[in-house]
């Protein structure tokens, strides 16, 4: 049995910006109707956007922060001007939850650019021994599932069937599900009274950088057999147009 795990399946999901403790105006990102979604560095009161050759000398890719304003506010402000065919588009400037060549350790996530490409897997130097070992349980919840799946009809009517394999798999899942949220708390120095007294308050904390709440499951042998992972602990998404964190 495969199970097919994918964004909102393959496409992007939008949702308003949620900061996080490593948010800074040091870098924002832009994006605007009609045009190209845009990420900015700030230094020395001189916003440069980031991906360009010699930004510095090339039209729309630098502008200076006007005194007396916040970088957003001055950023807000400034693109509409320096990108003079895009005056009347509506911009969205706000800020980016890591700045360019940084990440959250233990985690995948599609680039800004290219939001709708399924999360890659984590550089395969990065924690090979934590990724063997949440393979191998995959594996054995997938067949575990299978196994069920010979007694009882992955069908919509038999959705109220219960038993204990169906005990067992839940079990199983959600203690690997909690064993891979404290991974990725340690693996980014979380602190919070430390991890042998943390609970669903503090993985919950986790879905604004994972993004759970975009993602979808189904099984690949029963393609029409889709779980959307229920919102009820994330909060209602909401539609508008946003850059991909």
């Amino acid at each position: 049995m495969t199970i097919v795990i994918a964004t909102d399946l393959g496409q992007p999901v939008e949702r308003d910006f949620e900061p996080l403790p490593t948010a800074s105006e040091e870098a924002f990102g832009s994006t605007v109707t009609g045009g190209p979604s845009m990420v900015w560095m700030v230094d020395n009161g001189m916003a440069v956007r980031m991906g360009v050759l010699d930004a510095l000398n090339t039209d729309n890719c630098h502008f200076n922060l006007s005194p007396g304003q916040s970088v957003l506010e001055s950023a807000s402000e400034q693109l509409p001007l320096i990108h003079q065919n895009l005056a009347e588009a509506e911009w969205i400037v706000e800020p980016l939850n890591i700045p360019p060549g940084k990440y959250f350790r233990r985690m995948a996530r599609p680039n800004h650019q290219h939001p709708g490409d399924f999360p890659n897997q984590i550089p395969s130097n990065d924690y090979p021994h934590e990724k063997a070992a949440a393979m191998l349980q995959a594996e054995s919840l997938s067949e575990r599932l299978e196994n069920a799946f010979r007694t009882v009809d992955p069908d919509p009517k038999n959705m109220n069937s219960f038993g204990g394999e169906f005990r067992n798999i839940l079990i199983l899942a959600a203690t690997e599900f909690e064993a891979q949220c404290k991974g990725i708390l340690r693996a980014n120095e979380y602190a919070n009274g430390g991890e042998n007294n943390w609970n669903t308050k503090d993985y919950i904390k986790l879905e604004p950088a994972l993004r759970l709440a975009d993602y979808s499951i189904s099984l690949g042998r029963i393609p029409t057999f889709i779980r959307n992972i229920p919102t009820c602990c994330t909060g209602q998404i909401s539609q508008r147009p946003t850059l991909c964190r």
